[in-house]
């Protein structure tokens, strides 16, 4: 085998093994995707049936909301929701990314979100931006950061 045959050979498994490791990364962060997708699913399910407890148990204890140019601790943020009386929420996410590396993941999108605030219905949008932490084998909330969308503006 020549020189050139072996450089041919060891640039061939290096590019298989690379599109191979593109692939790999591909499928985790789409499993990530899903698994903190289901975890905001989860978060609102418990706001609407009013579980304020498991809603909590969702974040972790230094979690900060950042909303409307204030700052949220955990705590602050179950007594703002459980305050509003929120119900019959439903959401759809789009421009949808997500990344992650070790325990630490972000998701972020476009929030088109329905329901009732005090039992008035209320339509809203927003950019928003989550970084979850894993901790005990479980996504958590470590952060949430939310702009909300002037409807007039676009």
């Amino acid at each position: 085998m020549t020189i050139f045959s072996k450089v041919i050979l060891l640039l061939t498994f290096s590019f298989i093994i690379h599109t191979f490791s593109f692939c790999q990364s591909q499928q985790d962060s789409s499993k990530v995707e899903r698994e903190l997708k289901s975890v905001l699913d989860e978060y609102v399910q418990n706001a609407n049936r009013g579980n304020f407890k498991a809603m909590r148990q969702m974040l972790t204890d230094d979690y900060y909301l950042f909303q409307n140019g204030r700052k949220y601790t955990a705590d602050e943020t179950i007594e703002m929701i459980s305050n509003s009386k929120l119900s019959d929420i439903t959401f759809s996410m789009n421009n949808v990314k997500s990344g992650a590396g070790g325990n630490i993941a972000f998701l972020t999108f476009d929030l088109n979100w329905h329901g009732k605030i005090n039992g008035n219905p209320t339509d809203a949008e927003a950019m928003e931006t989550y970084i979850f932490r894993k901790e005990g084998g479980k996504w958590k909330m470590q952060a949430k950061s939310v702009v909300m969308m002037d409807k007039k503006a676009h």
